[in-house]
């Protein structure tokens, strides 16, 4: 069985960047890993060359140097002669330019002392092609930067199990099992999420054109402005350029959710939907407004961190939440971030909040779960008027309709729709705090939906400070 080096891995345990954990997993891989021992040896051996390079001043040929432009002179004055000959004025002119900038670079190479030019037994070493540069169809190599539980990779009939900081082939078909999740870049134009059980395949990795064949499951995608971005979920394709959605495919049905920018959703090359940010849209008329969490995937154009941030499994919290990139919090996970300080979020069944701090220097670091704090809200002294909760919550009540339906639909028939939001608001409008209250017991999957879609509202700055208003809901299907 044979797989990608992990480079990036590779790169910080040869610079002693990675944790004590982190170091022993990686050094028990490459013990069994012929790829990953070839791929050390040559991080290494670059690492050593690079120091010798430092420490050993660089020393200028200066005969070799001026018999090139001797011989380049030699080459435009010849062109000079003939463009005269042709009674060309504009020729002449610029290849006269071209040579005086040639004599100007020479000149400025040879202040200070000169050894004595033997010319007539010097001989200029012909030039070397330039290094190709990367056409817009080259291959594209994705890197896996965050992942809850085992996800797993097949290239070809090979199966293993996928480690932050793994690269992502063109061709690959990644799976992730019930309750665990994929996060991943692709270069620096899209990011991708993947969320269980789901089922994916990299078709096409190219710098002019991506292309994931969603078998199964949620994938949600950022996609850089003007980047072209296909998602085919059978037997539909949904075409992006710079925007964030989500597609899933469950049980043959296709739903897009749209958060930002524009997608055009067709079949069989016929367009079937124009959307535009906010949408939605999906093949069952019976789950147009179905509605999941927000999307929640990295920003592209962003290098990968190189520090690990472990994650270990929680009976506490559903769910992790840092920068862009949510995780579930039921099975082991880990992230790639960047040195400084990060804000952990963990939510809990009830959908109350809790955060810590996070300082990431030189090495990484596992979460120690104690150190979550419940988040506090200041005293309640400010106003909102009515028509000012209003304006903010009416254009979303829809997606809070669409999490009763849901649960509706999938798991209890005879659910309640009569609910209460108490609702924290801090001194800038953003919501601090969302809870929940019934009469009737309430599925954790319909909390957390309503309470993660009510966590987005943006209200006017309150008059006073803080406030906190009780916001009943009547969600039953009309």
């Amino acid at each position: 069985m044979t797989h990608a080096p992990k480079w990036r891995a590779l790169i910080a345990f040869d610079a002693g960047a990675l944790s004590d954990q982190g170091e022993t997993r990686l050094a028990r891989h490459v013990e069994d890993c012929d790829v990953c021992q070839r791929a050390l040896a040559e991080i290494q051996a670059f690492d050593t060359v690079a120091r010798e390079t430092r420490e050993t001043p660089p020393v200028v040929d200066w005969s070799r140097m001026e018999v090139a432009l001797r011989r380049e002179a030699r080459t435009q004055s010849q062109a000079i002669r003939a463009a005269r000959r042709r009674r060309s004025w504009k020729v002449p002119a610029a290849v006269a330019l071209a040579a005086a900038a040639a004599v100007a670079v020479f000149m400025i190479w040879r202040t200070g002392p000169e050894p004595e030019l033997p010319l007539a037994e010097e001989v200029a070493p012909e030039p070397t092609a330039p290094a190709p540069i990367p056409s817009a169809g080259d291959q594209v190599e994705g890197t896996i930067v965050a992942l809850a539980g085992t996800p797993a990779a097949f290239r070809g009939d090979d199966r293993h199990p996928l480690e932050l900081g793994d690269a992502l082939m063109e061709g690959d078909r990644i799976e992730v099992a019930a309750r665990q999740a994929l996060h991943a870049t692709l270069g620096a134009g899209a990011a991708i999420a993947l969320e269980g059980a789901a089922e994916l395949t990299a078709e096409v990795l190219r710098a002019d054109d991506m292309e994931m064949h969603l078998h199964e499951g949620r994938l949600s995608s950022a996609v850089r402005h003007g980047e072209p971005f296909t998602v085919v979920a059978a037997p539909y394709a949904i075409h992006a350029r710079g925007t964030r959605f989500r597609v899933e495919r469950t049980d043959g049905v296709v739903t897009v959710t749209l958060e930002e920018g524009q997608v055009s959703v067709t079949r069989e090359g016929e367009t079937v939907a124009e959307l535009e940010a906010p949408a939605r849209w999906s093949s069952s008329p019976e789950t147009r407004l179905a509605s999941e969490d927000p999307v929640a995937v990295e920003t592209p154009g962003s290098e990968p961190g190189s520090l690990v941030l472990e994650l270990p499994a929680s009976e506490r919290f559903v769910s992790w939440q840092v920068d862009d990139a949510v995780l579930p919090a039921g099975a082991a996970g880990a992230l790639l971030l960047a040195a400084g300080e990060h804000t952990l979020l963990g939510f809990d069944v009830e959908g109350d909040a809790y955060e810590t701090r996070l300082a990431l220097m030189d090495e990484g670091l596992t979460l120690d779960e104690r150190t979550l704090t419940a988040i506090h809200d200041e005293p309640v002294v400010g106003f909102l008027s009515p028509e000012q909760i209003q304006d903010t919550v009416r254009p979303t009540v829809r997606l809070l309709r669409s999490c009763y339906e849901r649960d509706l639909r999938r798991t209890d028939p005879n659910l309640g729709g009569s609910y209460t939001l108490r609702v924290r608001v801090a001194r800038n409008g953003s919501v601090r705090r969302v809870t929940v209250s019934t009469e009737a017991e309430l599925p954790h999957t319909l909390r957390n939906c309503l309470v993660r879609h009510a966590s987005e509202w943006q209200f006017p700055a309150p008059e006073g400070g803080p406030v906190t208003f009780d916001l009943p809901l009547n969600l039953r299907t009309r």
